[in-house]
């Protein structure tokens, strides 16, 4: 979204009638109609005619008079604003609670405004929101009817208030109110490790990026060069989740991957003639709708192959207005189309893969790609995870994620961290599974070592990207006594683990073990499998720390988050919520 004049000093009074005749000449001059088909020259100038040959006696009606006329385009993202909704946008940084919304239709056909996306350690999920919560209501006011768009604008206002929110965990869990302080302060949004191919020699950096702020350029390249000294030699680019952001952001880092003079992505005004060319203008560090941006300059220009679902669909681009009484309009002016002329909008972007690919598969998708726009100028073998490492290591190796093929050129700049980091972690042998009794059944546990916090990241991810049943676990639920989370992550390690049950299924980070006693108790039953456990491989047990000199990998390095204290290799989704990950450029950000 564009600004247009947010601070321009404000005329002398204008009539109501000439209120809304400015409004109409905004669209008519401006507004790109999307496919929707409802817009043209001749129908437009009737409105206004209509519109405007009885006499507006007030400034409300004038404003009602724009806001239907608006409404008649069928656009949902051309909007009028009232001079308050006006003045915060052009006086503020207006922020919100760090969460991605999305309407959703229930098995009734109503919609329901879910949280699909949300900044790990932001204000909303420190608070105890989680992926797959829905929004009730914000301030009193009930969501019900509202659209995302709607519900994201009343949990905005300036930085460091205070928003009530209503919100119902999972499906059937239970209703919580809970006030959270909006923040504005920019995080790192990069989080990285490296990881060894199994049966291979080369290392594989993962990077996942989950917003495209001011940070993210400075961060990734950070992530890019530790990554590129541990002896990355590919790289796994995560858009899962991401909260889309700066457009600018994501113009810049897709330039990161790319060669001098190779296509971002144009932009298509009203005008079918118009299409500007964004092209990147140095060459690769690592020869949205921004996350679909990124993904369609990488794609298109044969630097990456996409693994998962397909987008929703929107590029579009809107442009504020003021108008002379200090109201203003939000009108869409433009789309995206990707390097190759495909016009996002409404279409989304398809993957490669549906599922992550093996080796062979990927590296002959990306030889296609290479030999068909004859750009031979970079490495043509593409190595990722095999697909006996993806079926054995569930709860540690990523999925569904864009895979990059970079270069590296010798004038590759390097970026120097903002503090020096501290000694690297320790790594130690993961706890040895005890011997299973006669029976041969076999669960899998919560470590009695494992700290409160490690738990609560694994219990997030089995509930959430790993697809475990949790709801057991709710209130009012079978296993919801003993209520520790120490012995829900225990239901929820198992559930996973008994989905497929070997060894490296039971690993979480170090927080799960394998235990040949079985844990039922009262009404709260264990599934159990017939599986010999054996011991674990090794595996980090101590939180992760910033590495001072690339580490020697013989086993998967901790992530580390450029400037902080570091993350988890599998980041929290939802408790008690299925698996997510759509790159989706559609849902509205309430930030």
């Amino acid at each position: 979204m564009t600004n247009a004049d947010l601070t321009a000093p404000v005329p002398e009074t204008m009539t109501n009638e000439e209120i809304v005749e400015e409004a109409w000449q905004i669209v008519n001059d401006s507004f790109l109609d999307t496919g929707r088909h409802r817009w043209s020259p001749d129908t437009w100038l009737k409105k206004k005619e209509d519109i405007l040959s009885t006499s507006i006696q007030t400034r409300s009606k004038a404003h009602e008079i724009i806001r239907r006329m608006l409404a008649s385009l069928g656009d949902p993202y051309t909007r009028f604003l009232s001079p308050s909704e006006f003045s915060k946008m052009a006086r503020y940084d207006m922020t919100g609670i760090g969460i991605n919304i999305r309407e959703i239709p229930d098995d009734n056909g109503a919609m329901k405004l879910k949280v699909l996306g949300l900044i790990l350690d932001g204000p909303a999920h420190s608070a105890g929101v989680r992926q797959g919560d829905e929004l009730l209501s914000v301030n009193g006011v009930d969501l019900k009817g509202k659209s995302a768009f709607e519900a994201s604008s009343l949990l905005q206002g300036p930085s460091e208030t205070f928003v009530n929110v209503t919100i119902k965990h999972g499906n059937c869990g239970p209703i919580q109110s809970i006030r959270v302080q909006r923040q504005s302060i920019a995080k790192t949004p990069v989080f990285y490790r490296l990881e060894q191919v199994k049966n291979g020699s080369s290392s594989v950096g993962y990077v996942r990026l989950k917003e495209f702020n001011a940070l993210a350029k400075k961060d990734l390249v950070t992530a890019m060069k530790r990554l590129q000294d541990m002896g990355a030699s590919y790289l796994v680019l995560d858009l899962r989740d991401n909260l889309g952001g700066l457009v600018q952001a994501g113009i810049e880092i897709a330039k990161l991957f790319l060669n001098e003079g190779e296509t971002v992505t144009y932009t298509v005004g009203r005008d079918p003639q118009y299409m500007k060319n964004i092209v990147s203008d140095t060459s690769p560090l690592f020869t949205a709708p921004v996350i679909v941006l990124v993904a369609t300059a990488l794609h298109d220009n044969c630097r990456a192959v996409l693994v998962g679902e397909r987008t929703y669909g929107k590029g579009l681009i809107q442009s504020v207005f003021e108008l002379h009484d200090g109201s203003g309009v939000v009108v869409t002016v433009g789309k995206y189309a990707t390097p190759n002329h495909v016009d996002i909008n409404g279409n989304g972007v398809e993957p490669d893969f549906r599922n992550l690919p093996d080796i062979s598969t990927a590296e002959r998708r990306a030889s296609e790609a290479i030999k068909e726009t004859k750009k031979l100028d970079y490495q043509e073998n593409q190595i990722i995870f095999s697909s006996s490492e993806s079926a054995t290591q569930r709860d540690t190796t990523p999925g569904d994620v864009p895979i990059v093929n970079p270069t590296m050129p010798g004038t590759t700049p390097i970026v120097n961290p903002t503090s020096p980091p501290p000694p690297p972690p320790a790594t130690t042998t993961g706890p040895t599974t005890p011997a299973p009794a006669s029976s041969g059944g076999s669960w899998c546990i919560a470590s009695a070592s494992t700290s409160q916090t490690a738990l609560q990241v694994a219990i997030d991810y089995a509930c959430g990207y790993g697809g475990a049943d949790c709801s057991a676990v709710q209130p009012g639920a079978s296993c919801y006594d003993p209520n520790t989370l120490r012995d829900h992550a225990s239901y929820a390690f198992n559930n996973y683990y008994q989905k497929n049950p070997i060894p490296t299924s039971c690993v979480f980070g170090g927080t799960a073990q394998l235990t040949n006693t079985d844990p039922s108790n009262g009404n709260c039953r264990y599934a159990s499998s017939t599986t010999t456990p054996t011991t674990p491989p090794t595996i980090p047990t101590t939180p992760p720390t910033f590495p001072t000199t690339p580490p020697s990998i013989t086993t998967p390095v901790t992530p580390y988050t450029p400037g902080e204290g570091g993350g988890y290799g599998s980041e929290p989704t939802g408790y008690d919520y299925g698996p997510t990950g759509t790159p989706n450029s559609a849902e509205t950000i309430g930030r």
